[in-house]
């Protein structure tokens, strides 16, 4: 990377799929996730993280109950073509942000990015690179 921004945003892909795969074996496990459900949005913001725990005990404990490589992977493309990725990769803004959000939002990244900048610069010295 050239820059702060180009190398947060390479962390933030790499990142951002590790992520979505999370998100696909779990809702390829767990298809209230694709459906969606009628709870309030508190306890909406549990589903997700108890399934993953569901998800993962059984991995554990029967590793013979796993989830086909070849339908997730389709499940993947599928989402894909669905997302709405801006020019930049960044997911669009919705209509819901606010100005202050946006700006908040700008803010973090442009200070994570600095950082993130600075660690490499530090390490690449360390290394004489």
């Amino acid at each position: 990377p050239r820059n702060a921004h180009e190398l947060y945003n390479k962390k933030h892909a790499s990142l951002r799929s590790v992520v979505e795969r999370i998100f696909g074996v779990v809702q390829e496990r767990f298809k209230i996730l694709v459906s969606g459900c009628d709870y309030d949005l508190a306890t909406q913001a549990k589903v997700f993280p108890a399934l993953a725990v569901v998800h993962n005990f059984v991995v554990i404990n029967d590793p013979s109950d796993t989830l086909h490589p070849d339908d997730l992977a389709a499940w993947l493309l599928e989402r894909d073509k669905d997302s709405t990725i801006g020019a930049e990769g960044d997911l669009s803004v919705t209509s819901s942000t606010t100005r202050a959000e946006k700006k908040r939002g700008e803010e973090r990244r442009e200070k994570a990015a600095n950082s993130l900048w600075k660690e490499y610069r530090v390490r690449r010295a360390a290394l004489g690179i």
